[in-house]
């Protein structure tokens, strides 16, 4: 199982209400002992509309005790992929290959609609783009601690712990 061969510690889940089953509200499918931390994002403007959460999953990142992490939405694309943004440009992934990552969750499509980059060049990678730094992973850091307010020794342990 992904939660034995990993060691998974935690579970994120992204979904709102109505998005999943009633009885996981509480627990992570993945067992009782791994922790379960329900972060609910908004859709539509997902920086602006989800201040708050993104500050909460942050919070949990920057716990060493959390790792090994999983973290989703309902199908891992729109949500997952902000919050996936933010970290793997923190991290220095440049901007190419966080949008071609984007582009693989046209895999899982299985109604004929594809993802492409239109669908988010207008949305958070827009607004990542005219923040104020030299670099895609400057511009996340000076938008998460000074928009979303993460304090900065989170997103700095963050970084350390993940590189």
């Amino acid at each position: 199982s992904i939660r034995n061969d990993l060691g998974i510690r935690s579970e994120i889940d992204l979904r709102k209400d109505g998005e999943m089953p009633i009885e996981t509200y509480t627990q992570s499918v993945l067992g009782a002992d791994v922790n379960y931390f329900r972060t609910p994002m908004e859709y539509g403007d997902y920086l602006a509309n989800n201040k708050v959460i993104i500050q909460d999953i942050f919070e949990i990142l920057s716990d060493p005790n959390n790792y090994p992490i999983v973290y989703h939405c309902s199908a891992g694309a729109d949500r997952t992929g902000v919050i996936t943004y933010l970290i793997n440009g923190l991290l220095g992934v440049s901007k190419e290959a966080l949008l071609k990552d984007y582009l693989i969750t046209n895999f899982a499509k299985t109604d004929g609609t594809f993802r492409t980059i239109d669908n988010i060049a207008d949305s958070y990678v827009k607004t990542l783009d005219e923040y104020r730094g030299n670099t895609l992973s400057e511009k996340i850091y000076n938008y998460l601690s000074e928009v979303i307010e993460v304090p900065t020794e989170q997103l700095d342990f963050i970084i350390s712990y993940l590189k």
